[in-house]
């Protein structure tokens, strides 16, 4: 999913880089995926009377920060996912995404609040990270707000050539189930691969994933949900499952990512199941900055191959 908090809800690898909101930096440790289940209780530092869902917009107050996705056959990088983020504009203070989409949906603004924050995103990934080719863009696309009259408008890939990037460098990850409109859905998939993007399902093994939608949405990537990953390494019917969606995802030419990976012995547990890309907390933690994400990341994969070889 798409926008996050720093909480650490159990079995969630959110996290994230640097880029600031309201067009300013900021190193607040934020986790930058959202899971709307994870965050129920109201946060201390909120001033529900001090800022509106309009002027977050109006003022542009998202952020992006970006989660390493690795490869541990070629141990290295290969990709960022954006998650987003927002500040209340009147007092700085971080906004649970829960509440800021919460306010989104309740003045009908969902639509205009996930665009931005893909914009947003877009536009950061260009500033810093579209010279280094070998980095692929993972971004969230909100399947609540799909219906036929928004699909085919061009806004998304006018963003993404307005960047400065390649559609073959952005992946659109989609949660199948939350979809309202799923002709939208599948409509919207044909018409961004036709233009060359690759397509994510995320969450993959979580609640009620539809097998089905595989054969219609035939993405590129399956990210294998926390759920399945969290003591992989002991549980035996977890590890059939998983092995079960890595054979299945061999034959239909997609790849497979292990998502909210927290321990070594997770990311042992994974290898061994042939699942070699990888994303999580123990890759890089949410209030560590890009360059110390990327010596983490470095450091983690020297050790993690060579356990593995042992």
């Amino acid at each position: 999913m798409a926008y996050g908090y720093p909480l650490k809800p159990a079995g969630s690898a959110r996290s994230g880089g640097w880029l600031g909101v309201c067009f300013h930096w900021t190193n607040r440790p934020l986790t930058l995926k959202v899971r709307r289940s994870m965050y129920t209780a109201s946060h201390p530092t909120i001033d529900d009377e001090a800022w509106s869902i309009r002027r977050v917009l109006t003022e542009g107050c998202i952020g992006t920060r970006f989660q390493p996705i690795v490869s541990m056959r070629d141990r290295k990088v290969i990709g960022l996912e954006a998650l987003s983020y927002g500040l209340n504009p009147v007092t700085g203070d971080r906004i649970p995404p829960n509440l800021l989409f919460g306010r989104a949906a309740e003045a009908g603004l969902t639509l205009s609040l996930d665009r931005l924050c893909r914009e947003r995103a877009l536009m950061n990934f260009g500033l810093h990270f579209s010279l280094a080719g070998e980095f692929l863009l993972w971004i969230n696309l909100e399947t609540t707000i799909l219906e036929q009259k928004i699909i085919g408008t061009g806004r998304f890939l006018d963003a993404v050539l307005a960047a400065g990037l390649r559609p073959n460098q952005v992946i659109i990850e989609i949660i199948e189930k939350d979809a309202a409109d799923r002709t939208a859905l599948e409509r919207f998939v044909d018409l961004y691969k036709s233009h060359g993007f690759f397509i994510a399902l995320d969450d993959v093994g979580a609640g009620h994933s539809n097998l089905e939608r595989l054969a219609l949405l035939k993405p590129d990537v399956l990210k294998i949900d926390r759920f399945l990953v969290q003591d992989l390494e002991r549980e035996h019917h977890k590890r059939e499952v998983v092995k079960a969606l890595r054979s299945m995802a061999q034959g239909i030419g997609a790849l497979v990512v292990g998502e909210g990976v927290e321990t070594e012995e997770e990311a042992l547990a994974l290898m061994d199941l042939d699942v070699h890309l990888q994303q999580g907390w123990f890759f890089a933690h949410p209030d560590q900055s890009w360059p110390d994400q990327a010596d983490q990341c470095r450091a983690r994969m020297q050790s993690l191959a060579a356990r593995f070889r042992e």
